[in-house]
C-alpha cells in the first residue's frame, strides 16, 4: 500500500512519486469550475434574501422556516469553506 501522493509502479514492487501539477487560474476548465461556484454562491444567497424578505407569508411558514434557514446557512459555510 502506496502512501498518499505515491503509486505503484507497473511491476508493484516499489511507490513512484506523483507529479504536482498546477491549474492556471486563466485556463478554460479553471474558469469554468470558478464561474459555476460562484452562480452557486450567488443562487443560495439569492434564496437566503428571497426567504429573509418573505420571512412571515404563509408560503415560507409552510416550508419549515427554521429548517430551511439551517440548510442554507450550512450551504453557504460548505461553499465558504470550500471556495474561501
Amino acid at each position: 500500500m502506496c502512501p498518499n501522493g505515491t503509486l505503484p509502479d507497473q511491476e508493484h514492487l516499489q511507490c513512484v512519486a506523483l507529479p504536482e501539477e498546477y491549474l492556471n487560474p486563466e485556463s478554460p476548465l479553471a474558469i469554468g469550475a470558478m464561474t459555476f461556484a460562484l452562480v452557486g454562491i450567488v443562487i443560495t444567497a439569492t434564496v437566503l434574501g428571497v426567504y429573509i424578505r418573505f420571512n412571515d407569508t404563509p408560503v415560507v411558514r409552510a416550508s419549515g422556516r427554521e429548517l430551511s434557514y439551517v440548510l442554507l446557512v450550512r450551504n453557504k459555510t460548505t461553499e465558504r469553506g470550500c471556495h474561501g
